[in-house]
């Protein structure tokens, strides 16, 4: 894709205010400690950071704000495992990286790209933002993201037949379940692969539902005319890793319990060992 923003450009923002110059890097990508493999790591909601200028007319803390808490610590393995992973360095609330880049610019929480509203509803803001600074921050926080994304995956598809992308997420809403499986309901992933990465977690004590609640965002859907990219949202219960009185509580932020964190992500580790193993498998199999 052509356009006259380059990826670099996108990714680390130069902006000049007041005489000063501030670089703000939107989006890390993180290289695989060891060989290539056909995996790719997407954490879109881990950070609670708002830049300074954006925050001027926001009427909460940033951290009081819903983040997927703690994803990049949880999963600050996958590296480990070849994967390329791709974070988001500042807050949903700057711009959601997994809204359809056609939805509103400024609207509720389900609704926009840049959030008015908490999830519950509340307003956030003591008014509008400019619309320069909304477009801004599409710029830095959504496009830039997506364009990461694409050259994680591009660079991938030139050695592999088929590769796995998991955009990982959090959640504290009331399901009976441990993680929640979304592909589009059957349209951003090869039914074989969304199996592998279902009996893999069940196989280490994770209950699993599919499309429940959440089916997968823009993030996964985009993927799902791309025949070569399975793409699955996998959201984790935050019971799973935080104090569930906390979570019971909506309680913000979150408290950071090493030991928990350390458990569930060692869980994870297994689990997604299991699952790439079976998708290489299959994969070269094919």
């Amino acid at each position: 894709m052509e356009d006259s923003l380059s990826l670099g450009r996108l990714a680390s923002i130069s902006v000049s205010r007041a005489g000063l110059s501030t670089v703000i890097e939107a989006v890390r990508v993180r290289e695989p400690s060891g060989p290539y493999r056909p995996f790719v790591a997407s954490i879109p909601h881990g950070s609670t950071m708002i830049p300074t200028r954006f925050a001027s007319l926001l009427t909460v803390e940033p951290d009081r704000l819903w983040v997927d808490a703690f994803t990049p610590e949880l999963y600050a393995f996958v590296g480990d495992f070849g994967a390329i992973t791709v974070e988001a360095t500042l807050s949903r609330f700057v711009a959601d990286p997994n809204r359809d880049p056609d939805a509103l610019l400024f609207a509720p929480f389900w609704e926009g790209i840049v959030a008015s509203t908490n999830s519950d509803g509340e307003q956030i803001y003591a008014a509008e933002p400019p619309e320069s600074e909304l477009v801004e921050r599409v710029l830095l926080a959504h496009t830039a993201y997506h364009r990461a994304l694409d050259d994680a995956v591009e660079r991938l598809c030139r050695f592999h037949d088929s590769m796995l992308l998991l955009d990982l997420h959090s959640f504290g809403t009331a399901l009976d379940a441990d993680v929640v499986l979304g592909d589009g309901r059957g349209t951003t992933a090869s039914p074989a692969a969304v199996s592998m990465l279902e009996t893999a977690l069940t196989d280490h004590g994770f209950s699993v539902v599919r499309n429940v609640r959440f089916s997968g965002g823009w993030t996964v859907r985009r993927f799902a005319a791309n025949p070569r990219v399975d793409a699955i949202q996998v959201e984790l219960n935050q019971r799973c890793y935080i104090d569930p009185e906390a979570v019971e509580a909506y309680r913000l932020p979150r408290p950071y319990d090493p030991e928990r964190i350390r458990i569930t992500a060692t869980r994870l580790r297994l689990a997604l060992a299991q699952a790439l193993t079976a998708y290489e498998a299959d994969e070269l199999g094919q």
